[in-house]
């Protein structure tokens, strides 16, 4: 059941900044918090100050507990009886939706929570204060509280101990099977950033290796990062308080978690309620780190180097929605071991480390990253630089386009590929050849723009591609791809290919994280014109897919080029 629902509203006019200074938020609930008996077929209603956007999905802009144990019959969106005159957002005269009407049937004995801080105004203004809503279908509801700090994550921490992160692993992964979030790194596309943070905290009934699933008592949630909390309405027994702050709630992406570790192990320790309230329990915030390429480089040497001893760097790329800063939550390096003729994926994470040994058939070619080499937010801030200079033209012509340079831009609106090494580049091989790759795209709600270069990793010199002919910075090639179409595709997409030597041709599609997908050609073309036809698998999701060509020309030459392309299910 899609319960978003469509409340067309007229609205004219030019609107003031003095409008987003507006408080909006819940002014009260039926029930109320702290109520008894409700019945098992109710409507839970929240009235807000002013009027709910229309464009609400009401399946994630409220949280509520248990999930298991309510079923929504339907969601309405309907003005106050008597209708308000004061909703800032809507003009005078106007209708102002400003009650949320849940129908419900509940479960007998039974504690609820319904957390509400994810909701716009009409005019797009996110909350500027949480509302929590604890009642019971029971006789009684419990008297107790569990009240405490969010301490923030300490701000130099370089990684998480062993115990830590192996916590917070069995964390997600119980979040994700109770449908409470998933990892913000696991993500391969941007996300919408809610403009404000907020930071739930959960009581669960246990927590063990064993526990498949978060099975959750009590919650509450506070407007920030950190700051004092209090979980009203409980119940005695024995509970563990997590804290989870999601980047987005419409998508339960995780960007930090907490927990009460009170003797310093690292494991979550529990709070016991008997006859007296649980106050100063203190959850300290692990957030979810991007990193520079060098940054977690040692990590993935040292991975590759324990299973070849003379593995070396041929490439790598940054994965899970990297930034314009250069950063990225996931790093995928690839090692070459020419003793043992074999390819070595390291994929880190904030953490973890996870090394796949593949074929290296192919790859001799390609020499070795050198050795230090220009780390990945330098040569994103060097081949902007470029672009701001060689394209200024363009910039000051195009606001869409401007939008690349301008660091006011936000997350949700960029998409960022950033690449490097002669394993991920289509540069001759040459001690000199290794480059970054970046590829930045803007997307507004009508246009689209990119921008592209090339940045040497050792001298720094960049090469941009937008705008100029890419032979005339780069030299001539063995093969020249062309833009695939359909683009973005459905199903299907071709991908024109131009050979100028005679070549053996292998052309792989691979995802985000580096896993191969497909295997559309491996085998002798003569110079011409070619298309490669990719059919994608029913079982693929929605996304971006690297189709990656390695040519081997009969002269002795290599190249390997890639085409980002795009599915839309």
């Amino acid at each position: 059941m899609n319960r978003r629902i469509a409340w067309l509203i007229v609205v004219g006019g030019i609107w003031p900044s003095s409008l987003w200074a507006q408080s909006f938020e819940v002014e009260r609930s039926e029930p109320t918090s702290g109520a008894v008996g409700v019945p098992i077929n109710a409507e839970i209603r929240f009235i807000f100050n002013d009027a709910v956007s229309q464009q609400t999905d009401f399946n994630t802009a409220f949280l509520f507990e248990p999930r298991r144990a309510v079923r929504i019959r339907r969601v309405d969106l309907i003005p106050e009886t008597p209708p308000r005159n004061d909703c800032p957002s809507v003009e005078a005269g106007q209708v102002c939706p400003n009650v949320v009407v849940y129908t419900v049937a509940h479960e007998p004995e039974a504690d609820y929570t319904w957390l509400v801080f994810a909701v716009q105004q009409a005019k797009g203004q996110f909350m500027t204060a949480p509302y929590v809503l604890r009642y019971t279908t029971g006789n009684t509801i419990g008297t107790l509280r569990v009240a405490g700090m969010i301490a923030a994550s300490p701000a130099k921490r370089a990684s998480f101990t062993a115990a830590q992160a192996r916590v917070l692993r069995r964390l997600l992964a119980q979040a994700q099977a109770t449908g409470l979030g998933r990892p913000v790194f696991e993500v391969e596309t941007p996300i919408v950033q809610d403009e404000r943070d907020f930071t739930v905290v959960f009581l669960l009934r246990g927590f063990t290796q064993t526990v498949a699933a978060w099975d959750v008592a009590a919650a509450t949630v506070i407007a920030g990062t950190s700051g004092a909390y209090q979980v009203e309405y409980v119940r005695p027994g024995t509970y563990w308080p997590i804290a989870v702050r999601y980047r987005s709630l419409a998508q339960l992406e995780i960007e930090a978690l907490g927990y009460y570790d009170v003797n310093g192990d690292g494991e979550p320790d529990p709070v016991t309620l008997e006859s007296s309230d649980a106050t100063d329990i203190t959850l300290e915030m692990h957030t979810f780190t991007l990193a520079t390429a060098r940054e977690r480089l040692d990590i993935a040497r040292d991975a590759a180097q324990a299973l070849a001893p003379d593995a070396y760097l041929i490439g790598l790329v940054a994965a899970n929605s990297p930034r314009r800063s250069g950063k990225a939550y996931t790093w995928i390096y690839e090692f070459f071991s020419p003793g043992q003729m074999r390819r070595i994926q390291v994929r880190v994470d904030p953490l973890s480390t996870t090394t796949s040994v593949l074929s290296g058939a192919g790859l001799g070619h390609l020499p070795p990253i050198p050795e230090p080499f220009l780390d990945s937010d330098q040569a994103l801030t060097i081949l902007l630089d470029r672009g701001r200079q060689v394209l200024a033209d363009s910039i000051q012509a195009d606001p869409t386009f401007a939008q690349l340079f301008d660091l006011a831009t936000p997350v949700r609106n960029l998409i960022v590929q950033l690449m490097g090494g002669g394993y991920y580049t289509d540069q001759e091989p040459s001690p000199d050849s290794s480059y970054w790759y970046a590829r930045l795209t803007v997307v507004t709600s009508t246009q689209t723009r990119t921008y592209e270069g090339m940045v040497n990793m050792v001298s720094g010199q960049p090469h941009v591609v937008t705008g100029i002919e890419a032979a005339s910075a780069l030299g001539e090639g063995i093969v020249q791809l062309l833009p695939p179409y359909p683009h973005p595709f459905r199903t299907s997409v071709t991908m024109p290919l131009q050979l100028v030597r005679p070549a053996y041709v292998q052309v792989v599609v691979y995802d985000l994280l580096g896993r191969e997908v497909a295997r559309l050609i491996d085998e002798e073309f003569a110079v011409g014109h070619y298309e490669v036809h990719w059919t994608a698998s029913p079982v693929l999701p929605s996304g971006r897919y690297a189709m990656r060509v390695i040519v081997s020309a009969t002269d002795g030459r290599h190249q390997i080029a890639h085409r980002s392309v795009t599915l839309m299910r």
